[in-house]
């Protein structure tokens, strides 16, 4: 099964996949098809996020296009995706 990783560490990280070894760049983000085994490994270590690579966040810019036409004004810089997704839905409730 497909997953998104993401290094939370200073420093490259090797990643025993079903395709082969790859490696997780620092602070870096790689989709790798993983074993259930190796899927709960990386779950318990505290140096990578993992998330199915369905689950992964919706497009930034898309996220700050939308917000734009709702409201008429362009999103704070520093807001993420959840906070994106928040504000927009905050705009159609009103």
């Amino acid at each position: 099964m497909a997953y998104h990783l993401k290094n939370l560490s200073h420093f490259p990280l090797d990643v025993p996949s079903l395709n082969g070894p790859m490696i997780l760049p620092a602070y870096g983000e790689i989709t790798a098809d993983l074993s259930a085994y190796e899927a709960e490994v990386m779950r318990h270590s505290q140096m990578v996020e993992i998330s199915d690579a369905d689950e992964a966040e919706p497009d930034i810019d898309d996220l700050r296009k939308q917000y734009a036409d709702l409201v008429g004004e362009q999103p704070d810089k520093r807001w993420g995706a959840p906070r994106l997704q928040s504000e927009i839905d905050k705009a159609l409730a009103a």
